[in-house]
């Protein structure tokens, strides 16, 4: 493939002016693209194929020159590194329309679809709200572009403009390497390969209930003043408590089975087949069968919160807090990680891990709780 600026000098418009193309040979076949720009012969240095100095907008102009120059050779080599014939057509075709050949944008658009029908809803939201942040930060990302600098610029970005907390950041991070990752390992190659694109959990951004604040809730449930709505809603959200369910699968309940206190269901994340020996606190909820009652997931957001306004819970409680009440508690209480691993459905233990930081954290800062012993013997001992 071979390129010229040229100016059509044959056609002045009324002003004096002619228009710039970008003459293009692929395989001897010839091809002229418009540039959109105008000036007169004059400004026009057919050498260097650019705007002379002495236009006022020639910094401008040759910027645009140079822009689409890059566009088209980033085209070109794309197709020559995946390994795929260019032609004319498919080179009108990506000039004018980049495809998932060597745009990430457009890419990620295409699997994502492709990969609709096995995502849980939720996760498919979640995809889809990546895919539009980085599509309005840029709409085309070329593979060839994706350096390790195009990467901190866009977690700069979306940290400082579009003001996104850890765990936004967090989740962009890990989908753009889900997806990039699958463009690499499908020969679409970039010069940052996927496994080498930063992404780790972020410390610190989970939130969960103590012993006592479960204990309130479950006290609150147990009262005979509580209400039917409150009563399902809390019911729910011990249920999950103590197995750690999520509230995807709190959803589905009314057909899962529960024999001789083992609950068998199918996670509506990933659509794995999951066994959970359920506690005796579990077990009697599902007895009670609040928990199989039908309620809206908003509805049971709203509920969760006036329930725990009632039993003088202070956090910011969402649904989710309940999944990792169950976590950091378990672990708290001793149980082990690997099994714990089991009992979310993590297919990485490095998913579960990030609960045994949060723990260890606790642990640490509960230490200082023995320094009361002396402060107490303190107090006790008479004044001289």
């Amino acid at each position: 493939m071979t390129l010229k600026v040229i100016i059509k000098s044959d056609y002045k418009r009324t002003d004096g002016t002619s228009a710039l193309y970008l003459q293009v040979f692929v395989n001897k076949v010839r091809r002229r693209f418009p540039l959109d720009i105008y000036v007169s012969v004059k400004d026009f240095d057919e050498n260097k194929q650019r705007v002379k100095k002495r236009h006022p907008l020639a910094d401008d102009l040759n910027l645009l020159i140079d822009k689409k120059i890059a566009d088209i050779n980033r085209i070109e080599v794309s197709y020559r590194l995946a390994d795929k014939a260019l032609t004319m057509d498919t080179l009108l075709i990506e000039f004018s329309s980049p495809s998932a050949v060597i745009d990430f944008i457009k890419f990620y658009e295409i699997e994502l679809e492709k990969e609709k029908p096995k995502l849980a809803p939720a996760t498919y939201v979640q995809q889809r709200a990546v895919y539009r942040k980085l599509k309005r930060w840029k709409p085309v990302i070329y593979f060839q572009d994706i350096t390790e600098e195009l990467v901190d610029d866009m977690i700069t970005y979306f940290k400082t403009v579009e003001k996104n907390s850890h765990n936004t950041i967090s989740t962009l991070t890990k989908n753009f390497k889900k997806y990039l990752g699958r463009a690499n390992k499908k020969g679409i190659p970039s010069p940052v390969h996927y496994s080498e694109v930063r992404h780790r959990q972020m410390r610190g951004t989970i939130n969960f209930l103590s012993q006592d604040e479960i204990l309130r809730i479950h006290q609150y449930y147990s009262s005979p003043f509580i209400s039917e709505l409150h009563k399902v809603a809390a019911s729910k959200f011990l249920f999950s408590c103590f197995t750690g369910l999520r509230i995807s699968d709190i959803m589905k309940l009314e057909t899962a089975k529960i024999d001789d206190n083992i609950l068998r269901f199918k996670s509506e994340k990933g659509k794995k087949n999951q066994t959970i020996r359920l506690n005796k606190t579990a077990s009697k909820l599902a007895s009670d069968g609040y928990i199989f009652k039908a309620m809206g997931k908003e509805k049971l957001r709203e509920y969760v919160k006036e329930v725990t306004k009632v039993a003088s819970i202070k956090k910011h409680v969402n649904y989710h807090m309940s999944r990792h009440s169950f976590a950091t508690n378990f672990l708290i209480q001793g149980g082990r990680v690997e099994v714990l691993q089991k009992l979310l459905g993590h297919s990485s233990i490095t998913m579960t891990m990030i609960y045994v930081h949060v723990v260890d954290d606790v642990l640490n800062s509960q230490i200082m709780y023995l320094d009361n012993i002396i402060k107490k013997d303190d107090k006790e001992k008479p004044a001289e």
